[in-house]
């Protein structure tokens, strides 16, 4: 019989969902293609919500912002974190041995396969303070050992090695015969 007002009110909320984040990645600042690296990262999720198994992985980018389409150095780690949980992940890695020779960012992306629905999709990578330096252009090289002179005796460390790679050579004479001098 008259005219009346009528107020909706609305108030969002917001769904509760994981947010993975790298917050550190270690590695030294030079490395040999097809060599191998010690490597680690920490990884949380900061997010209200528990994330399921998910994929971490280890990158090589040429600028610091790592993304999953930089050089996947093919190793990582895989998570399932709580709400507020951190994890590590620590190793030896191989450098691709098709790296091109040059200064790298080394970093880490969480959720680097996209299984997790997160409430910030654009925070997942981080770069290592420091940069890599990689040598070695991937080639590899074969050493051969040989055995000279009148003892006897066992000699061991050859292989395919990469460019710049350290190697362990081992030379045991048999029982009995010294080693004067040996080259």
């Amino acid at each position: 019989a008259s005219n009346l007002t009528c107020t909706a009110t609305f108030t969002l909320i917001s769904p509760t969902q994981p947010d993975l984040v790298v917050t550190s990645v270690t590695s030294p600042t030079t490395g040999v293609a097809g060599g191998s690296i010690n490597v680690s990262m920490v990884v949380k999720n900061q997010g209200g919500q528990a994330a399921a198994t998910f994929w971490t992985a280890f990158y090589l980018s040429t600028n610091s912002i790592i993304t999953p389409s930089d050089i996947d150095t093919g190793w990582g780690c895989s998570f399932a974190l709580a709400a507020g949980e951190s994890s590590s992940c620590t190793g030896s890695i191989t450098i691709p041995a098709n790296v091109a020779a040059g200064t790298y960012y080394f970093g880490a992306y969480a959720d680097s396969k996209g299984e997790i629905a997160e409430s910030n999709e654009t925070n997942n990578g981080l770069a290592a303070t420091n940069t890599i330096t990689i040598t070695g252009s991937g080639a590899t090289y074969t050493l051969t050992l040989a055995k000279a002179g009148t003892g006897t005796g066992t000699v061991s460390g050859g292989g395919s090695y990469a460019a710049g790679a350290t190697v362990n050579l081992n030379a045991t004479p048999t029982t009995g015969p010294t080693f004067p001098g040996s080259s």
